[in-house]
């Protein structure tokens, strides 16, 4: 028996509250809490790309070449 299904066996035995703080407890990367403050996407792309960049432009051409790719399986 592996550790891991060791533990899966020992998990049954806990309760819904003890399982619950198992499960927080296992998500955080080396013990550090995984909750971040979200980040404002204008801020975080800001001085990424040119102020004059046509976004509705470049939208309609993504779209238009993923229509090219569906056709091609269809």
């Amino acid at each position: 028996m592996t550790v891991l299904e060791h533990i899966k066996n020992l998990s049954h035995s806990l309760t819904p509250k003890q399982r619950e703080e198992l499960a927080k407890y296992l998500a955080k990367p080396n013990g550090k809490s995984v909750q971040k403050k979200p980040v404002s996407l204008r801020g975080s792309w800001k001085g990424k790309f040119p102020d004059d960049v046509d976004v509705i432009a470049l939208i309609r051409e993504i779209r238009d070449e993923w229509k090219e790719e569906i056709e091609l399986y269809k």
